[in-house]
């Protein structure tokens, strides 16, 4: 009797050509290796608001649209730039500061940076009494940190100021490599103006990013720092303050 249908076809296969065919479907359904890499998601950081995704292996939450880094530590919330600001290399400190007032803030070393609550190393607050109309223009750095516990890290200036309803207040205008690079840096604030507020205005320094120098060990921080601020606008009489 002769067999018909696909029954038929099914039973006149050898058990060989039956594992053939299932050999080739299981080979054709497997994903190939590329498609079997395991995914890398990226963990949503909802702390700060919207945009904000956690750097992989940290507790660091980044808003790579906005370049916003922060951080919670034993002092509140840690707040600083990544990527750090573009920056220039300039000939000299004079030739960065055209047309504006420049103003040194010092020569950083161990000995000029206090360990404060965000767990983190930061320069004396300098009094920032700009006229109306003025702004930070730019900021130089010659120099830089390094030592055991330093790393790869990043030295950032603040605004500063004691806020009366949320305490002391930390906004950044700007992050550079902590090492430096030979001669002048300057870099341009991303927010020229500070903020408006009825408190004493301040600038200071301190590192961005965590360095693995506990207090005790602050004299391992080797280097200098040297920091100046240019300042930009007109005074309130409409004249370039010098």
């Amino acid at each position: 009797m002769m067999k018909t249908g696909l029954q038929g076809v099914l039973r006149g296969l050898t058990a060989s050509a039956v594992a053939a065919i299932a050999i080739t479907t299981v080979a054709t359904l497997a994903p190939s290796p590329a498609e079997a890499a395991p995914v890398q998601y990226v963990k949503v950081c909802s702390l700060y608001g919207d945009g904000f995704e956690y750097l992989p292996g940290t507790d660091i939450c980044v808003n790579f649209t906005t370049a916003d880094a922060r951080e919670q530590t034993p002092g509140g919330t840690w707040r600083w730039r990544v990527p750090n600001n573009p920056h220039t290399l300039v000939p000299s400190v004079g030739d960065a500061c055209q047309g504006g007032q420049l103003t040194k803030l010092g020569d950083f070393g161990a000995s000029n940076l206090t360990f404060n609550s965000h767990d983190r190393y930061e320069t004396a607050p300098t009094p920032l009494n700009l006229k109306p109309g003025q702004y930070i223009g730019s900021v130089l750095y010659q120099g830089g940190f390094s030592g055991p516990g330093v790393g790869a890290g990043n030295f950032c200036m603040f605004y500063y100021y004691n806020d009366p309803t949320f305490g002391p207040t930390y906004d950044v205008f700007g992050c550079e490599d902590t090492a430096g690079l030979p001669g002048v840096l300057q870099f341009t604030p991303d927010n020229p103006v500070p903020p408006q507020t009825t408190a004493q205005m301040n600038v200071l320094g301190a590192n961005g990013y965590f360095w693995n120098v506990p207090a005790a060990s602050q004299s391992d921080i080797q280097g200098k720092l040297s920091i100046w601020l240019c300042i930009q606008g007109h005074g309130q009489n409409g004249d370039q303050d010098e």
